[in-house]
């Protein structure tokens, strides 16, 4: 993703930095960009608002304007016949408000687990990764609606990603705060919990089972 060929590209360029240039290091532009990693919270909560807007396109039966049929009209997918008539009226008055209520509680459980990875008081991910997992194989277990559980995404692999930005970044702020003559790597453990001994040189092939976080500096 383009954030971490932008801290990649910190890695590079740092080497090549003459003492003239290290007031740049000080920009404010820099310094907000390695204290600001991506994060997912407004994402999270895009994803609930179109499923929401989804559900309600089925409840009503409307097309032409409906979040499906714009989906729809930006591919080769058929066109999809509105429910209409008595089913529209019975999936609202009976259906609609179990696929409302279940859609809104896994994306609530989602967007306290995104929340917990941006506290200060974060828990480790290894225990956030659990509780997606748990999420999601409740989510596959029961069916709170009709529509709402096939609805959900499975959004567990946003968690890492935005746990392994978190990481970069603050393997990239110590990079730029510590120069040595040799070079250096900053670096976290991976999603797995375990030390592997850093990530490898940039272009190289990771070894099997080596997930660490960081960045690798040589002079």
């Amino acid at each position: 993703m383009i954030d971490t060929l932008a801290v990649q590209a910190i890695v590079e360029v740092l080497p090549r930095l003459g003492p003239d240039d290290l007031p740049l290091l000080d920009a404010e532009s820099f310094r907000d960009f390695l204290e600001t990693p991506i994060r997912y919270q407004r994402a999270f909560r895009g994803e609930e608002a179109f499923g929401l807007a989804a559900l309600a396109d089925l409840s009503d039966g409307v097309r032409g304007t409906s979040t499906i049929e714009g989906l729809r009209s930006a591919s080769d997918a058929p066109a999809m016949q509105p429910f209409g008539g008595p089913f529209s009226l019975l999936y609202r008055c009976f259906m609609l408000p179990a696929d409302l209520a279940g859609y809104r509680e896994v994306m609530s459980l989602y967007r306290a687990l995104v929340d917990q990875l941006a506290s200060p008081t974060t828990k480790p991910f290894t225990v956030v990764a659990k509780e997606a997992a748990a999420i999601e194989e409740d989510l596959r277990s029961r069916r709170a609606g009709v529509f709402s559980s096939l609805m959900a995404p499975p959004l567990a692999s946003v968690l890492t990603a935005q746990s392994k930005g978190e990481a970069q970044h603050a393997a990239a702020r110590a990079l730029v705060a510590k120069r040595t003559d040799t070079g250096s790597i900053v670096y976290s453990v991976g999603p797995d919990g375990a030390d592997d001994g850093g990530p490898e040189p940039n272009g190289a092939e990771a070894a099997e089972g080596n997930d660490d976080v960081g960045l690798r500096l040589a002079f």
